[in-house]
């Protein structure tokens, strides 16, 4: 039986701190969670277009499919299975597909794996997440996420960082509206 996908709010990343005193070990294996989650509140699709600045050309951006990912990611960093400690935690890269248009009226299946990867050639290893959003077996989204394992020295992280930031391709850009 899947479990309701939580909300995430100042009581979840509080808890996330909590888990500073894990040992950073390598996931021994790829593991995955199941959520349901409630249909979608266009109010807050509104809400959520309105604060970022979209048009009304999509009834719902693909990029508010990341707050349920990122939702299902935090929920199973929170997980006694997940070895690295949260804030520890460097996020790289995302990637996200609408596969099928998704029906607001329907909830959604929130499917989430994780896997480590090899480690780079300075030792640090990555972390990637993949989230299926489907409605009546069908696959809808899906979002890829990387995040680097913070280990040892924070010098060698931002070098890591630095490596694989002049790596990736640029294939979109956002800049947030102030306020």
């Amino acid at each position: 039986m899947n479990k309701t996908l939580p909300k995430n709010g100042l009581a979840a990343l509080a808890r996330a701190a909590f888990t500073i005193g894990r040992k950073a070990w390598p996931l021994q294996n790829t593991f995955e969670q199941r959520y349901v989650s409630d249909p979608i509140n266009m109010e807050h699709v509104q809400r959520y277009k309105t604060f970022i600045g979209f048009s009304d050309t999509f009834p719902i951006p693909l990029s508010y499919f990341y707050l349920f990912a990122q939702r299902a990611q935090l929920s199973m960093m929170m997980d006694r299975c997940f070895t690295y400690p949260v804030p520890g935690l460097v996020h790289m890269a995302n990637s996200m597909q609408l596969l099928e248009p998704i029906d607001h009226t329907l909830a959604m299946d929130v499917k989430i794996t994780a896997a480590q990867e090899n480690a780079d050639q300075t030792g640090r290893l990555c972390i990637s997440f993949v989230v299926t959003i489907e409605q009546l077996g069908i696959l809808r989204v899906r979002c890829n996420s990387r995040y680097l394992g913070k280990r040892g020295d924070s010098k060698d992280t931002v070098k890591t960082l630095q490596q694989t930031h002049s790596k990736l391709e640029r294939f979109a850009e956002w800049v947030m509206p102030h306020d």
